[in-house]
């Protein structure tokens, strides 16, 4: 709707606003005398009622009062009534332009309110993909430390059951060799009986030896497995934490 609409004829109504109505110079001078009659009788009036005749008195200048205001509204009207149709008909001219003025303005508010709905949802989305990310970095961090925990309480658990295994292993040991001791300083005097060397392992360092080679106990028979094979391929046995050493013992031989 174009803003402009209504503005022909406007010269034409003001115009007919400033145009004075037949009856006005007449309706003007009526309500002029009726009001200067009254003052000349509100003059002659008693300043303070004192008796019944100057009740009467003021009572009478009070209803001609009353019918003297009403004939000045009446007067007053018979002469807007003209000027009040002409303004409504003014009224009615402007108000497309208003109207248009009013779609052209919701119009605008829809595209600020698009736009700001627009730049709340982006918003909305980045908030929630940031959020989003700090739940798998919290995540992620949660799992880090819970790892960490349980690879403690692993490594706590090794060392508790290799310090265990090491005092007990270490006193058999001991043992051990004491006796092969005693066995290879009696040279053996007995026909089909010869000397034999055979390699045994001992933990020198729980802390070094690797996991593979740890159950409970140490895996002394895989740790000798490597031994032998190592020994076969011509090289010097090891295994990080342990020391193989050879122990001397007899064998018996077949006589037949």
């Amino acid at each position: 709707m174009k803003v402009t609409k209504g503005v022909k004829g406007l010269k034409t109504a003001t115009e007919a606003m400033m145009l004075q109505p037949p009856n006005a110079e007449q309706a003007r001078k009526q309500a002029e005398a009726e009001c200067k009659a009254l003052a000349i009788m509100a003059r002659s009036a008693p300043l303070v009622v004192k008796n019944q005749g100057d009740l009467d008195t003021v009572t009478d200048l009070t209803q001609k009062i009353v019918t003297t205001k009403k004939s000045v509204t009446t007067q007053e009207k018979s002469v807007t009534k003209l000027l009040d149709a002409a303004k409504k008909g003014i009224k009615s001219w402007f108000l497309p332009m208003h109207e248009g003025l009013d779609s052209l303005r919701g119009e605008q508010d829809d595209k600020i309110l698009k736009y700001e709905e627009e730049l709340y949802e982006k918003a909305e989305a980045e908030r929630r993909v940031e959020l989003k990310r700090e739940e798998k970095r919290l995540a992620a961090l949660r799992r880090n430390e819970e790892k960490k925990l349980a690879e403690a309480r692993s490594r706590e658990e090794r060392a508790r059951v290799k310090a265990a295994y090491a005092t007990k292993q270490t006193s058999v040991v001991d043992e051990s060799n004491a006796a092969l001791n005693q066995i290879v300083e009696e040279k053996p005097q007995m026909q089909g009986v010869s000397i034999v060397k055979r390699w045994n392992v001992e933990v020198i360092d729980w802390s070094e030896v690797p996991d593979d080679y740890i159950t409970t106990k140490l895996d002394e028979r895989k740790a000798l497995e490597v031994c032998r094979e190592q020994v076969a391929a011509g090289r010097t046995p090891q295994i990080r934490g342990l020391r193989f050493f050879q122990v001397s013992g007899t064998a018996a031989k077949s006589l037949n």
